[in-house]
């Protein structure tokens, strides 16, 4: 599981607390099994029903069950859809870059925290892959990108027209 993933499960944990606030004490070890399954990603009901204290033997067999909503668990699939989607939803959300993102990339390019990838001759003919600091023209084309998000190039200036009247008196080219 990824650190998106992570923090979506992380941060949908109360919504799932939510949606099973009306469960009776009874279904304490089916509300463990929702959030087991909700911690690892909604990718083992097995292992989650077995966190959730459901014997070894049975846990296949009971998770299926709990999933597909049969018997007494007719409660757990839509909870489990809901949490589902919410978790897409988020997980999408959160693997999309944000102006600050760029930002953060560009100043660490510019700073040359981040290294680039070249080719480089090792003086026999051959070359390795190396890792070398960014060149000076890559900070610059960062720096550039990195000035025009912060608006430092203000090419639309808003220019008011006016009309001025010039009057031409008479002049006579005698005078001249």
């Amino acid at each position: 599981m990824n650190e998106r993933e992570g923090l979506a499960i992380k941060e949908l944990k109360t919504v799932a607390i939510d949606l099973m606030s009306d469960w009776p004490a009874s279904r304490s070890r089916q509300k463990s099994f929702v959030l087991a399954y909700m911690a690892n990603g909604f990718q083992n009901a097995t292992q989650a029903a077995k966190e959730a204290g459901f014997s070894e033997k049975s846990a296949h067999t009971t998770a299926h069950k709990m999933l597909a909503g049969s018997e007494k668990f007719l409660h757990i699939p839509p909870v489990v859809e809901r949490l589902k989607n919410a978790f897409d939803e988020r997980r999408t959300e959160l693997s999309l870059l944000n102006s600050v993102d760029i930002q953060q990339f560009w100043a660490k390019v510019i700073r040359r925290e981040i290294n680039d990838v070249k080719l480089v001759g090792d003086g026999e003919g051959y070359q390795i892959v190396k890792e070398v600091p960014p060149d000076l023209s890559v900070m610059l084309s960062a720096s550039d990108k990195y000035a025009k998000t912060l608006g430092m190039y203000q090419n639309n200036v808003d220019i008011t027209q006016r009309t001025i009247e010039i009057k031409v008196g008479e002049w006579d080219a005698d005078e001249d």
